[in-house]
């Protein structure tokens, strides 16, 4: 099964440069200098708190994603024609880009739900583990050095589209995932 924005033959195309609430908040000012205060706060979304954003905005799309599989697993005929069984819980998923909607998505599905990362596609390969990746020790990594590569919870594949094939060499079971979640990152 398949969730994303994206078609999952896309991962290695280009990326897209996605905001963060500082360049919002920047954005906000310069709409502000040219608009009423009230203008300004109701054309710009995904501000800061310090702005008028809204608390929980940073999370709210990757929560959307673990609401959208939760409500599509309490319907067991469309479980069925996905040929997946029961509910979320023990479901193998990659996520393909780990940027704010990819971390929080698999943040709260792992967390809550369950669920089990077993892999992690960006735009340098992909990080496999069929036990399970840790979202924070992944998210970590590269945050710090900015590719999965030598993170010490699973297997780099250099060609991260290996693992949406199931043709990667280092995966002993096929395939690794039962739900692909995509997000650009």
């Amino acid at each position: 099964m398949y969730v994303g924005t994206a078609p999952p033959w896309a991962v290695r195309r280009g990326s897209q440069m996605i905001p963060s609430n500082k360049e919002i908040g920047s954005l906000h000012d310069y709409f502000k200098s040219l608009a009423s205060e009230i203008d300004s706060n109701a054309c710009v979304t995904g501000k800061p708190l310090n702005v008028g954003g809204i608390a929980g905005r940073t999370e709210a799309t990757g929560r959307g994603i673990q609401y959208a599989l939760r409500e599509f697993f309490r319907h067991p005929e469309d479980v069925a024609k996905a040929n997946l069984k029961d509910g979320l819980e023990g479901k193998r998923v990659i996520i393909q880009g780990l940027g704010n909607v990819g971390y929080h998505a698999s943040h709260f599905l792992s967390t809550e739900d369950g669920v089990l990362i077993t892999g992690i596609i960006e735009r340098d390969g992909a990080l496999i583990n069929e036990k399970g990746i840790n979202i924070e020790k992944a998210s970590f990594h590269l945050h710090q050095t900015g590719s999965l590569k030598n993170c010490s919870d699973g297997i780099f594949v250099e060609n991260g589209e290996l693992i949406l094939e199931n043709k990667s060499a280092h995966m002993s079971v096929y395939p690794i995932w039962d739900v692909m979640l995509c997000s650009r990152r």
